[in-house]
């Protein structure tokens, strides 16, 4: 004769609920933090590395998409033919005077707000 599977029992007074039972609230608080902060640090990352101004370094290159008044500088790679400018000294809070007396230079980008960078940039070619 075979015995029927065993049914779980509803939990009543006095017995405990399942370790996962009632936790639902929590673990949705935890993924949605886990989520913001990788959506936080995915931003950061693509701005780092979407040729974003304070992410330049001495010898890459950049073009200006903008104007003097109004620039909107990006690194491109210095083969592109839209790279304008080679960036020959890069200081994170830096001031526009520090580009004088660098030799080649034929401007100077200063950015501040969320980013600090100054590059003092000269020709590309």
């Amino acid at each position: 004769m075979t015995t029927p599977p065993a049914q779980s029992k509803p939990t009543g007074p006095g017995q405990q609920p399942k370790l996962w039972e009632g936790c639902g609230c929590l673990l949705t608080l935890i993924l949605s933090g886990l989520l913001v902060v990788g959506l936080v640090v995915a931003a950061f990352a693509f701005g780092w590395f979407s040729g974003a101004p304070a992410s330049a370094k001495v010898g890459d290159c950049v073009q200006n998409k903008g104007t003097d008044r109004d620039p909107d500088v990006r690194v491109l790679a210095c083969s592109d033919p839209n790279a304008q400018y080679k960036v020959l000294k890069s200081e994170p809070y830096g001031k526009p005077i520090a580009c004088f007396g660098v030799p080649g230079v034929v401007a100077n980008y200063y950015e501040t707000g969320t980013e600090h960078v100054l590059l003092c940039l000269g020709e590309n070619g």
